[in-house]
């Protein structure tokens, strides 16, 4: 008996209405376990499915691919693309450069778009005449990839 007990009796409680009041205290104590219980157990599934969520995304997200771009060393890009096997080919008579067409079915189309304007750039910097068209080719498909107009054969203006 603890000291509550003995405060009941004191007032005159009796022995039945004593134990009533403890069935009814411990009861309510179990449903406030009980409750606590699960929370935690609705908070780890939640947790559990979050975890599992960002695994799965990090799993099926594309891996971003290795073509380095640096606008400032156009030459020194595309020959590192030539060395690790991006570029296969550059004609420059024929103005046309052969890829690696599995990467670049890989990129987004910001970084062909990027990689578009670099070789456009590594061209005009190479001295490839006032006007040119440069084709980019598949090494697989030998298909027209993209097409890249020097800047002086744009004739609309703003472009």
């Amino acid at each position: 008996m603890g000291w509550n007990d003995n405060l009941l009796r004191r007032k005159g409680w009796d022995e039945d209405r004593l134990q009533r009041l403890q069935k009814f205290a411990a009861e309510r104590e179990e449903r406030r376990h009980a409750k606590a219980r699960k929370l935690v157990r609705v908070l780890a599934i939640v947790a559990l499915l979050g975890l599992t969520s960002i695994v799965i995304e990090m799993l099926t997200r594309d891996k971003p691919v290795a073509v380095p771009i640096n606008f400032l060393d156009q030459k020194g890009t595309v020959a590192e693309w030539r060395q690790s096997g991006f570029v296969k080919s550059i004609d420059d008579t024929a103005f046309k450069i052969v890829i690696d067409e599995a990467l670049w079915d890989k990129m987004s189309g910001a970084r062909k778009n990027a990689v578009a304007m670099l070789l456009r750039a590594y061209y005009t910097q190479k001295g490839g005449g006032n006007k040119f068209r440069l084709a980019v080719m598949g090494n697989s498909s030998q298909k027209l990839l993209v097409s890249i107009d020097s800047p002086e054969a744009n004739t609309e203006p703003g472009i």
